[in-house]
């Protein structure tokens, strides 16, 4: 009701300053306040005016609706002195008495919602990151926020700048983010020098996140699969160093090392984040991606008919069957899951030519687990931004976060809220790109052929 009254008195409002005196084309440039324009890229990604962000998908819906209702009125009326034509050929008089029936209508609305808009104002806290997090609308859910954070490699002060930014840690280190879910999407180690920095917070926050409610989802990338074989052709020498271990790199991440230990008990394939959580519409995380195949081979793994929850938690457990073993072993291992087109390698997904043929497949992977979109890293966006595909369904979150590529940091994080709206943030700049919610839910499963094991 609050934010309904407040839509309409903004599209009262609208549709009579048609009737006010219009002000010159350089009185309008003095007063009004400069906004940096939208780039292409925005544009294209489906990025929404500021404020719409933190009203949910529907609630935004109809904003945009009443929003462009008042500014069709006001365009029609725009240069009229007596008659607007709204919506039909009929003509409506809209004299001094009905701008005054509009004004005490308004005037209303507005003394009616005071009280509330007040105490929403009052309730509204600091976040810990430089804004204002107003109260949400009531809701069946135990709302929850949910962040994920792309690919580190070796760079820990920017990922530290996100971390402190997106108020998960603290400056000592220490978790501080409540009841927050967070979830790295792989691929912590490598081209940088930093690692072991990285992980030592990581499994810090991991650890200290349920003692106030939250949660920290570390997820296996394609680069703690190398190192974990023994390839380390992405490592340096300072990185290696970094990790703190006499055996060096292969000590650290042997099944008993202070790394591979932990990633091979702790580590996931997935992240499958719904109403458990508090999120409306599940939404999948993984590295690179699952294709509908391997999704389908996981699927078979469980019951042909598995879908869902059941299909997520059989692929960590597959997951975790296939890195138990040390260097020689994963090195000859043949499992479909370690392929060029598994998890934590395909970018078939992110780079397929064909639209149709991509959303096709992503559909058909997210009904294998009743999800509404998947969030990826692995395949870096060269513009630093987070990117999407198919309306929404498939993110790509590898923003180029470590300054190792090119020199120059991109640090960004992606927020989902518990109407499953995503935000991309970023963080350096408190900018917060909203990203398009997906129009219809995913299609039904379809008979995909599934790789031989």
């Amino acid at each position: 009701p609050l934010v309904g009254a407040a839509l309409l008195a903004v599209a009262l409002l609208a549709a009579s300053a048609a009737f006010l005196p219009q002000p010159s084309g350089a009185a309008l440039l003095r007063s009004r306040p400069r906004r940096r324009p939208q780039s292409a890229e925005q544009r294209r990604d489906g990025v929404t005016s500021r404020g719409l962000w933190r009203l949910g998908s529907g609630r935004r819906a109809r904003a945009r609706r009443l929003l462009s209702l008042a500014g069709s009125v006001a365009r029609r009326c725009r240069g009229q002195d007596s008659a607007c034509e709204i919506g039909s050929p009929r003509e409506m008089s809209l004299s001094g008495v009905a701008q005054s029936t509009i004004a005490a209508a308004v005037a209303a609305v507005l003394l009616g919602t005071a009280a509330a808009v007040g105490a929403a104002v009052g309730a509204a806290t600091p976040d810990g990151r430089g804004e204002t997090a107003v109260a949400g609308p009531p809701s069946s859910l135990s709302a929850r926020r949910v962040v994920s954070v792309g690919d580190l490699h070796g760079d820990y002060k920017h990922s530290a700048l996100i971390l402190q930014k997106m108020g998960l840690m603290g400056e000592d280190g220490s978790w501080i983010g409540g009841d927050v879910v967070f979830v790295q999407t792989g691929d912590v180690v490598d081209r940088g020098d930093e690692s072991g920095p990285i992980f030592r917070a990581l499994f810090r926050l991991q650890d200290e996140a349920p003692k106030a409610g939250g949660e920290v989802i570390l997820l296996l990338g394609n680069h703690e699969l190398m190192n974990m074989q023994g390839d380390f052709s992405y490592a340096t020498p300072r990185d290696t160093a970094s990790l703190q271990s006499p055996g060096g790199r292969s000590e650290a991440f042997a099944p008993d090392g202070w790394i591979g230990k932990r990633l091979r008990e702790r580590g996931q394939a997935v992240a499958l984040v719904g109403p458990e959580r508090g999120v409306a519409e599940p939404v999948l995380y993984v590295h690179a991606g699952v294709i509908p195949e391997v999704a389908a081979l996981v699927a078979k793994a469980v019951d042909p008919g598995a879908q869902g929850r059941q299909v997520a938690e059989a692929l960590n457990r597959l997951s975790k069957e296939a890195f138990a073993g040390g260097e020689q072993a994963l090195r000859s291992s043949q499992d479909p899951l370690f392929s060029d087109e598994g998890p934590f390698w395909t970018r078939r997904l992110a780079l397929g030519a064909s639209e149709t043929a991509v959303c096709k497949d992503v559909d058909r992977s997210l009904a294998f687990f009743g999800a509404s979109r998947m969030v990826v890293g692995h395949t870096a966006q060269e513009d630093g931004r987070v990117h999407q595909r198919c309306g929404g369904r498939f993110v790509l979150g590898d923003t180029l976060i470590s300054e190792a590529y090119m020199g120059t940091s991109h640090p960004s994080a992606v927020e989902l809220a518990a109407d499953g709206a995503l935000t991309a943030v970023y963080p350096a700049t408190g900018e917060r790109a909203l990203l398009p919610t997906p129009a219809l839910p995913p299609l039904a499963s379809a008979a995909v052929p599934a790789p031989a094991r």
